[in-house]
């Protein structure tokens, strides 16, 4: 059975936004669920950037492997949708870094926005 939609959204969903200006871990959701989109704007940086979604409550940056790792151009933004939802199991957490591998630890010069919808 798939989810009901209202106005290009799903019922009982939320979104997760954050100014990412570091490499720092950032608290996503601590429980299982579903993503259903990805935004990111890096507008304020001239280099591609990297977000890293990790299914973890306290992963380490450049040791713990990401669940998910999403691209975005320099100087622009990109949003991927994911209409069935990704699922996923424990705790969600993200970082932005300049890097394009799972060992990646330096993040973006300027901040960049973030904003994960899920539905829990």
């Amino acid at each position: 059975m798939g989810k009901a939609s209202v106005a290009g959204s799903y019922i009982g969903t939320h979104v997760i936004e954050a100014s990412v200006s570091n490499n720092a871990i950032q608290s996503g959701d601590d429980s299982s669920g579903q993503i259903y989109s990805v935004y990111i704007d890096n507008t304020s940086n001239n280099e591609a950037m990297y977000l890293k979604i990790f299914e973890a409550a306290g992963p380490t940056l450049g040791t713990t492997d990401p669940s998910f790792l999403f691209s975005v151009a320099a100087s622009s933004t990109i949003q991927y949708d994911f209409p069935q939802g990704i699922d996923y199991t424990t705790a969600l957490t993200f970082a932005c870094v300049k890097e394009n591998a799972d060992t990646g630890t330096t993040g973006p010069d300027s901040a960049m926005i973030v904003r994960i919808t899920i539905n829990t």
